[in-house]
């Protein structure tokens, strides 16, 4: 297996485990939201070169506009992560 993977694997895994482990299914999903929240903590993000990032709050989440450079028009698109609307993080 690749290093990174790995790292990310190890990462999720140490981020999962509770003790005492979760009771309830609304418990599982804060440990996964809670690892997910870290996950950057891994590798580093590289710059995004050539776009501009604007964080925002859309609704009372955490959302970012991300604007690239020399943009022309009004075109947008919408990205929503996976997750299964439970897990997940900009």
């Amino acid at each position: 297996m690749r290093a990174d993977i790995q790292r990310a694997f190890d990462h999720l895994a140490a981020g999962m485990s509770a003790n005492p482990p979760p009771q309830s299914v609304a418990e599982m999903i804060g440990l996964l939201r809670k690892a997910t929240e870290t996950y950057g903590d891994v590798e580093q993000r590289p710059p995004l070169y050539g776009v501009r990032s604007i964080p925002v709050v859309a609704g009372g989440v955490p959302a970012e506009w991300l604007i690239p450079d020399g943009l022309a028009g009004d075109a947008t698109i919408v990205y929503f992560h996976g997750g299964g609307w439970a897990a997940g993080s900009l």
